[in-house]
């Protein structure tokens, strides 16, 4: 299972703001895209940082409203993790731990494409699990019930 598969699943684009955008309004971003994290694109839209509602809320915390005047890069996550549409789930999930975080730009030819969560990676592993141990257990309570008929018609 890859990046793409999560992708697809998704109903939103990712949000995004300029390189120039203020804190308040990655937190609009945010809030109107119901995202975790806001994409912050250079004036060619490529991927400069990522700012998360983690860093927007510790930032109000500790800075206080006066934040949200801010320029968005100062909470920016610089240079911003990436991956590829096609990387495995697991590749993915085992760098964002390794790297302490919880969301991830998803890159294709430089542009940003989506953003993925843990959450979202480790809801679609559990999912495939399920569906796959849904297809093994028709195959296990066939291959009882045929060793119990050839049982039967051995006696």
């Amino acid at each position: 299972m890859d990046v793409l598969w999560i992708l697809d699943q998704t109903e939103h684009k990712p949000a995004c703001v300029p390189l120039g955008a203020s804190v308040g309004e990655a937190a609009r971003a945010l809030a109107t895209n119901e995202a975790a994290a806001v994409l912050v694109l250079d004036a060619a839209g490529r991927l400069a940082g990522i700012v998360s509602e983690d860093a927007i809320a510790t930032g109000i915390c500790a800075h206080g409203a006066s934040l949200c005047v801010q320029p968005a890069r100062t909470l920016m996550r610089e240079p911003p993790a990436t991956c590829s549409p096609h990387e495995s789930l697991f590749s993915v999930l085992r760098r964002m731990t390794q790297h302490g975080m919880r969301e991830i730009a998803v890159v294709e030819d430089r542009k940003p494409i989506g953003v993925i969560t843990q959450r979202q990676v480790l809801s679609s592993w559990l999912s495939a699990l399920a569906i796959e141990e849904a297809m093994r257990r028709p195959l296990a309570s066939a291959s009882r019930d045929a060793d119990a008929d050839l049982a039967l018609s051995v006696d």
